[in-house]
């Protein structure tokens, strides 16, 4: 992250400087100011496209623009006899110049904010509470699956991990805006935390592939009435969104009962639960 900060200050710095030459440049030409202004505006022009394209759009508009700039030289050689100005020169340098240094820029800032989106990501793994919801994430839950499952262990008590997803949800990211997304995420923790008891605990498992997660002191069977309890409470809540937005909402749910011989990290309980999400269809 210092490389690519101290690279974007740097490139800044160097566009800057250019326009810092630029202007002393045309300052001490006022005899060809208009032509001056013309290829700058050019330069400009050529930049920003570059900024908002790729350096290798960039490239190939300024070497048309050299290319026009060289044909209209030889144009003044033959026909006025006219040698090449030092202000034809000082162009053919600093346009593709100005070009190079914005692209540095916006490429440099580019990879911060990739770096800063995933370090926030990072974060939000990391962190016990996730922000949105108030609810516990995979970081909590790791710690207390250790514990429910030795609980299991040792009492002999079932323990089922339940997992809860929305239907087509890759889908309806791309249909809906931040705030209706927002919206139903809020609707599945607001229903889920309604059908369960009180000392049930729920998580926010996966932010990317929306994912949450259940702890419960039941066999398969009590999953499976939880489940459907949890369907039962979203659908109902769902309704009026799904006619709102005329978009269809469903989630799946899937359950695994904890199992000492097959089960032995949080995260095989996990993969567990969300493999049994392939059978409710």
């Amino acid at each position: 992250m210092k490389n690519n900060q101290l690279l974007s200050d740097l490139s800044l710095l160097g566009f800057l400087l250019l326009n810092f030459i630029v202007a002393i440049f045309v300052g001490m030409n006022p005899e060809r100011f208009a032509q001056n202004i013309i290829f700058m505006n050019i330069a400009m022009i050529l930049a920003i496209i570059t900024y908002f394209t790729t350096i290798t759009m960039g490239l190939v508009l300024n070497l048309l623009f050299i290319f026009g700039q060289g044909s209209y030289a030889l144009f003044l050689a033959t026909t006025n006899s006219q040698s090449v100005s030092l202000n034809l020169y000082f162009w053919l340098v600093m346009t593709p110049l100005f070009s190079v240094m914005v692209y540095l820029f916006s490429y440099h800032t580019k990879e911060l904010q990739a770096e800063n989106h995933q370090l926030e990501r990072k974060t939000r793994q990391l962190g016990t509470l996730d922000e949105e919801t108030r609810l516990r994430t995979m970081t909590a839950y790791k710690e207390d699956a250790l514990v429910f499952m030795s609980t299991s262990r040792r009492f002999n008590l079932p323990v089922s991990m339940v997992v809860i997803q929305v239907k087509y949800w890759n889908e309806l990211q791309r249909m809906l805006d931040d705030e209706q997304i927002s919206e139903v995420i809020k609707r599945v923790t607001r229903s889920t935390k309604e059908a369960i008891r009180d000392n049930d605990v729920l998580y926010v498992l996966d932010r990317e592939h929306l994912t949450w997660g259940l702890l419960l002191f039941t066999d398969q069977d009590g999953s499976k009435i939880v489940t459907d309890r949890i369907k039962e409470f979203f659908e109902k809540s769902a309704k009026e969104f799904s006619d709102l937005h005329t978009v269809d909402l469903v989630i799946q749910a899937g359950a695994a009962q904890f199992d000492k011989e097959t089960i032995h990290t949080p995260y095989d309980f996990v993969e567990a639960a969300i493999k049994e999400l392939e059978y409710d269809v």
